[in-house]
């Protein structure tokens, strides 16, 4: 939204490597874990993320004065680890450097559920802050 002091963690903008784009335009910014109760078995995960920040809302944000708005560090990225139940499933993730901004990039793993655990996904940052902006969960058998 122009001209006002809130700071955007969505966009309008046309996210490639993907037809689905209102799935990856807006994202959970900040998060520690996310956690599913699902029964035993054996799971796909799909983690969805694109990375919405680019060098030109960097700019923007910077620019925003007002002081109700934390400003947005441009020398940054974001980098952060992902776990599944405890076990490192990407490390030193930088979306921006790795894939480019206003990309999709969704990621499966395969994840056995067994003791009644469900599916924790835990998010510890490196650099800035970790986001997400989807998550699928199918179970296979």
């Amino acid at each position: 939204m122009k001209n006002t002091s809130r700071q955007k963690y969505g966009t309008d903008q046309n996210i490639k490597n993907t037809n689905n784009d209102p799935i990856f335009q807006t994202a959970q910014v900040g998060l520690e874990a996310f956690k599913m109760q699902v029964p035993d078995g054996f799971y796909e995960l799909t983690l969805h993320f694109a990375e919405l920040i680019s060098d030109k809302e960097k700019i923007e944000l910077a620019y925003n004065l007002d002081s109700n708005s934390e400003k947005e560090d441009l020398n940054s990225d974001r980098v952060f680890d992902v776990l599944i139940n405890g076990k490192v499933i990407l490390e030193n993730f930088n979306l921006a450097k790795d894939y480019g901004t206003e990309k999709a990039v969704s990621i499966k793993i395969k994840q056995l559920i067994e003791n009644k655990e469900g599916v924790t996904i835990s998010f510890k940052a490196i650099k800035g802050e970790p986001i997400l902006n989807a998550v699928e969960l199918r179970k296979v058998y």
